[in-house]
């Protein structure tokens, strides 16, 4: 393909680009993106990510690993071999129609948990609303440091970066790595020979006890399958409703469902124009979900 020769490797082009105008490259430059990419991604319409992928995912692949200036004007370091990473210079991070009742639930403000930060994908979405205070859980040490880089282009940026996860109760748990898909789930992955660390974890209970947290207004839980055992560590914030609402990846249903019932919550799916539905069937396909308090 055209993308993969000599001239169609963006980076490189702008590597040449920038050295017929004299203008030198810094390491934390942002790479320079197609002017048709610039545009569309500007514009609204059904299907965006996939049809900006399909024109554009091969070149941005060539780049590998830079900065580059994502869809909503942050500069952030990415890899863009990763497709949920290209989304973000595409459009909004896993949809607009998601990242669009988050800016509304967050319209005042508030304190965010993202508990599976990984290297920022929602920090960078979030950390530039007034009034948002992020304290991120990321417990690999390679997505964390990368965080922590990432980071030090915005030092007015009001976030908190842990270097442990969120689990039923405080120590350590073995993690399998692969990314963004790192689990602590030993069913997970099975042979895929992936290499295991170990990890500190913590109930989030504890977390804002002792940093004095009051009210968490948004709970962003992405733990590959253990979101279950997060919750578990923070029931005690949970029964007395002192998160607002919660937006978890689920990976089952029932059991996640059934355990926030009985702490006070339901699951809602998010809907055309942010619209929030019920969870009532219980073996609804998995995925982000949103879970609310139960008002009387």
């Amino acid at each position: 393909p055209v993308s993969r020769t000599f001239f169609g490797s963006l980076a490189l082009m702008e590597w040449v680009r920038r050295i017929f105008t004299g203008t030198i490259m810094e390491p934390h430059d942002p790479i320079h993106l197609p002017v048709l990419l610039r545009w569309l991604r500007r514009l609204p319409f059904p299907h965006k990510l996939g049809v900006l992928e399909r024109l554009f995912g091969g070149q941005l692949r060539d780049m590998g690993v830079c900065w580059v200036q994502t869809s909503n004007g942050v500069i952030w370091k990415l890899d863009l071999t990763e497709g949920t990473q290209r989304w973000i210079v595409f459009g909004e991070y896993e949809g607009a129609r998601q990242m669009g009742w988050i800016r509304q639930w967050l319209s005042r403000g508030g304190v965010v948990i993202d508990s599976g930060a990984n290297v920022g994908q929602m920090v960078l979405s979030l950390a530039p609303l007034p009034g948002v205070s992020i304290h991120a859980f990321e417990p690999l040490d390679n997505a964390c440091d990368w965080l922590l880089e990432c980071l030090t282009r915005y030092p007015d940026w009001s976030v908190s970066v842990k270097r442990f996860g969120l689990s039923a109760t405080d120590g350590c748990i073995s993690l399998q790595v692969d990314g963004a898909r790192s689990t602590a789930r030993t069913d997970w992955y099975q042979g895929k020979d992936l290499p295991v660390t170990q990890i500190s974890v913590m109930p989030l209970d504890d977390y804002l006890r002792d940093e004095n947290v009051e009210r968490v207004r948004l709970w962003k839980l992405d733990v590959e399958g253990c979101e279950l055992e997060a919750l578990k560590g923070a029931r005690h914030s949970l029964r007395q409703q002192r998160i607002d609402a919660l937006l978890i990846e689920v990976s089952a249903v029932a059991p996640v469902a059934e355990f926030l019932k009985a702490c006070g919550y339901r699951l809602h799916l998010i809907g055309p124009g942010g619209l929030l539905t019920q969870v009532v069937d219980t073996m609804t396909p998995t995925g982000n979900m949103v879970a609310l308090p139960v008002k009387e």
